[in-house]
């Protein structure tokens, strides 16, 4: 009986080609740091398509939303009002979706040892003042609250709660909140 397996013969050359490393290069450093991509935003786009809304086969059940990404879309009030008006309209651009069907409101999972924490550490070097933040607190600036982990934390925080306060006004359609913390899966219409 042999043990020889033809499936699995390899050509020495072809496998010696290749660097022989414990992590893949392309990813990490020599040191195993993470390295960073700066170009995600390229992936996306190529692989983004789009359709015109009249040409799907019938209504939307369901909308699912990245809510970090959320966080760079709504238009950020200018310096000077409270965190509360960012709430507002961040409640608005909910509002308008949930016109359109239910939503999977979906925020990062922040786990630590993660493969994001060099991509996070990284952003927290270029800026690393931590606010305390209420909805009555003054907004610091985007790339402050967005880019540091702790103020980033506090802002899903208080969305969540503002959320909460104001659960009975999407009777209309589900609103599902999901990922950060504890939180994993809370149904706002349902409460």
């Amino acid at each position: 009986m042999s043990l020889h397996n033809t499936s699995r013969d390899m050509d020495p050359t072809t496998l010696l080609s290749y660097e022989l490393s414990p992590v893949p290069t392309a990813f990490f450093d020599d040191h195993g740091d993470m390295r960073l991509t700066s170009s995600k935003s390229t992936l996306k786009n190529a692989l983004k398509v789009e359709t015109a809304q009249r040409t799907q086969p019938g209504p939307i059940d369901v909308i699912v939303l990245d809510g970090c990404a959320v966080l760079w879309v709504i238009p950020w009030p200018p310096t000077g009002p409270s965190v509360q008006e960012f709430l507002d309209r961040f409640r608005n651009y909910l509002y308008k979706r949930l016109l359109q069907a239910d939503v999977f409101l979906v925020f990062d999972r922040y786990v630590q040892s993660s493969t994001k924490d060099a991509t996070r550490a990284s952003r927290e070097n270029k800026c690393s003042h931590v606010y305390t933040l209420t909805s009555t607190t003054r907004l610091p600036a985007q790339s402050v609250v967005l880019t540091v982990f702790k103020n980033k934390a506090q802002l899903i925080d208080i969305i969540v709660s503002d959320l909460r306060l104001h659960a009975d006004e999407f009777q209309t359609k589900r609103l599902v909140v999901t990922g950060y913390r504890t939180l994993l899966w809370t149904d706002l219409s349902a409460q």
